[in-house]
């Protein structure tokens, strides 16, 4: 299990114009190349949150 970040394939948003749903919060865990745990803020993602009043569908790339 090295080198890999395990991400929840779907989340669901209540329509709320005050929230923000932060794409961090969706990692189940990463590993670095050594196969030790690392800290969800050392992973990148291609954005950093959604909006929970923007609907649709939304891909988030992690490396």
């Amino acid at each position: 299990m090295r080198d890999k970040i395990d991400v929840a394939k779907n989340v669901s948003l209540v329509k709320n114009s005050h929230y923000s749903f932060s794409t961090r919060d969706a990692i189940n865990f990463a590993t670095d190349s050594t196969g030790t745990v690392i800290d969800p803020d050392k992973v990148k993602a291609s954005q950093d949150e959604v909006l929970s009043n923007d609907a649709g569908k939304h891909k988030i790339k992690f490396s």
